[in-house]
């Protein structure tokens, strides 16, 4: 029997809450060994770090990913997969030098913000390919 191919919506749904259960585990991991204490504050809202915040930062960047796939794929199909994985990374790279940039951060802070960056990549860029790949045939 033939595997059955996922829907879009399916692996959308997929590739944003993985990501999330994942960074939410590593964000309590985290808080607990002291990487986010409060006096580390977000230098765009001025926060701390918080549950919420991680939630809606890992919500912005998944749904951000799996839309700019459905708009390549729905009007550049030959070359969706391509540009979505060209985009990632660049836009990763970018993120790599965040953390750096976070007044009062320490170490452990930048190693954790940069497994969570690097999960999040993983997660999507492996759904989605997997995902155009059962289309594609």
């Amino acid at each position: 029997m033939a595997q059955e191919r996922p829907s879009f919506l399916t692996t959308a749904v997929i590739a944003i809450v993985v990501p999330l259960v994942v960074n939410l585990a590593l964000f309590f991991i985290g808080t607990l060994v002291g990487a986010f204490p409060d006096t580390i504050k977000l230098p765009t809202t001025g926060n701390p770090f918080t549950f919420i915040e991680f939630t809606m930062l890992t919500l912005g960047t998944t749904i951000g990913a799996v839309i700019a796939y459905w708009l390549l794929q729905r009007f550049l199909p030959n070359y969706s997969i391509q540009l979505f994985i060209l985009g990632s990374l660049l836009v990763y790279a970018a993120l790599l030098i965040g953390p750096f940039g976070i007044p009062g951060s320490n170490t452990l802070t930048i190693v954790f913000l940069q497994i969570i960056h690097l999960d999040t990549l993983g997660i999507v860029l492996y759904l989605i390919w997997r995902y155009h790949k059962s289309i594609a045939q």
